[in-house]
This record gives C-alpha cells, structure tokens and sequence, in this order.
C-alpha cells in the first residue's frame, strides 16, 4: 500500500515561506517532507544522488541547496557523513493522532538512524516544544528520544573521552544540567568529527585518525569566522575543486592542505586562515568563479561521482 505523508495548508501561509523562500525552496521543502525515503519521524537517508535524480538537480546545486536550507534557513538538519536529513519540525505536524501502532513505528525508525548527531540534535530543538504541549503523544515522543539516546549514551560517552571507561547512569531525564553539558560536548565533537569524515572522502591529505589539533582548529575557525559544520564542509568542497583543476599548472597549482593547516594556519603573507581563501569573496572562491563554467562543472561531476562511489564501497 502507498505511504502518504500530510502536509498542512499552513505552509503556504508561513511568514518564513512566504517571505524568504524562493519558488525552489517550497519545491524543495514540499519535496523533503513528501519523498519516497521521508518517514513519520521526520529522519531518514537522503543520499545526495538520489536526491539529485529525484528532483532533476544536479549534486553540486542539491548540496548548495541543501546548505541553504541548513545554514540560512534553519529548518532542517543534514549530516555529510552518513547523509541522512532532519526535518527538525517535522514532528510537530506528522503526528496527528497518537497510539502504540505510531509509537512502535516511531521507536523503530529512530533506531535505524546511523547519526548520533541528529538524534541528539532533533532532541535539544524539539524540547522546549514537547515540555510545553498539552498533547499527551508528544510526552511519548519526548521519552521515545530519550530512552534512544540511553541506548547510545556509550558512543555519546566516547565522542566526549575516549579514555573514560566508567559506566554513569543516566537521570530519566535530559534535564539536569550536567547531562545537558555531555550532550552539548557529544554534540560538538560529533559534528567536528564529521567535518573529518568528510575531509577524507574528498581524498585531499590521508590522515590516520581525527586529533585534537583538528578539532581545535575547526572549532577556532568556526568561532572566529562564523561558519557553520555545513560551510566547513562546503569550504572543503572547493579547496578539492581547485586541488583537481590546477593540477599540471606549475607554480600556478594549489597542494592540498592537511586539514588542520586548512583550518588553523594562516594564509602566506595574510592575517587571514587558509580557510578563509575559499570563503565567499575569498582569493580562491573568485578564481573559481573566473574559470570557465565547462571546467569547474566537468570537476564538481567527478567530485560528486567520486563522493557516490565511495558510498557504495
């Protein structure tokens, strides 16, 4: 039997729909609420190729767009490494009627998501929601997440220190403050981390493990320039993009930079980071720009032909 998903008017009369998106964006929005992968909870796989055929865009512009929905717009979530989304609302609205037959959907669709960093980060943003709702399901939401997280509160223990073996209880609730500490502190190195994950799929520099210099040096970044975990890997993107098209250009051809030089070290003779060349009106964001469109189009399709085939290994 076909699965349909309910998307309310409302959308279409939402302040933010209406004034900051673009026709592509309530295309795109309608389209992450409704595809063939979405789920009642609202977290899924969304591979970029299959998001690209799906829609008839190319990988290069669903990654920009799903960059802009992350970074400017704020209503979804997207991790890089294992490429699942989170429509982080999305449960405010799917759920229309409760019961243990949506209950023990939603208990096994989290439990096939693969990215901590999404669960816990859905969590942070629906609490203030679920403690404020008079509808009783979303109490039952609310512990479905927590009693996930629980499950995963080794990985979450190891994210924050892989040298602590002790075994913590966890409280019944996400509330005390000391539990918020270690899921904010998981939260950040798990993103850290995937800005790694994704350094090594783009195959710049092979390092052997993720160091705290790197993590240092992404969170400095980050702060400093205001980035996001999703431009941290955007600025990846074009740092390869140069990498492959400069080959064979001499002194003109640009080496690949470790990744905590691309992110901790200063550009030579400049006050800036290297990062900060591949920002937008950076030094190398504007020759990338200058090339000719043929050129920097044949190399963002390798860049995301080698991303899928990587995938699939």
């Amino acid at each position: 039997m076909a699965v349909k998903r309910i998307v309310d008017t409302s959308f279409w009369g939402d302040a933010k729909v209406i004034d900051m998106y673009s026709t592509e964006d309530r295309y795109f929005m309608l389209y992450f609420m409704t595809n063939p992968q979405s789920t009642q909870l609202g977290i899924y796989p969304l591979p970029i190729r299959i998001a690209s055929f799906q829609t008839g865009h190319s990988p290069e512009s669903t990654k920009e767009i799903i960059n802009r929905f992350t970074s400017r717009h704020k209503t979804i979530l997207y991790d890089w490494f294992t490429q699942e989304i989170s429509l982080i609302d999305s449960l405010k609205y799917s759920v229309i009627k409760g019961g243990k037959p949506v209950e023990d959907l939603l208990v096994k669709e989290i439990g096939r998501v693969q990215s901590d960093n999404l669960v816990v980060l859905t969590y942070e943003h629906m609490l203030s929601f679920w403690n404020k709702s008079d509808r009783i399901f979303d109490k039952t939401i609310k512990q479905i997440f927590e009693h996930e997280l629980e499950k995963r509160k080794n990985i979450i223990s190891n994210a924050n220190d892989n040298d602590n073996d002790n075994e913590e209880s966890y409280h019944e609730s996400y509330h005390e403050s000391s539990e918020k500490t270690a899921v904010v502190d998981a939260k950040k190195d798990l993103n850290y981390k995937s800005v790694y994950d994704h350094y090594i799929k783009l195959g710049l520099v092979k390092h052997r493990t993720f160091t705290d210099d790197m993590k240092k040096a992404i969170s400095s970044a980050m702060k400093n320039n205001k980035y996001t975990i999703e431009y941290c890997m955007t600025l990846l993107d074009r740092h390869k993009q140069i990498v492959e098209i400069t080959k064979g250009d001499g002194q003109y051809s640009v080496r690949p930079r470790p990744l905590e030089q691309f992110f901790g070290q200063k550009a030579f003779n400049a006050k800036h980071l290297i990062c900060s060349e591949y920002d937008e009106g950076g030094d190398k964001y504007l020759k990338l720009q200058e090339m000719p469109k043929e050129k920097t189009d044949t190399h963002a399709s390798i860049l995301a032909r080698m991303m899928e085939e990587q995938e699939l290994e």
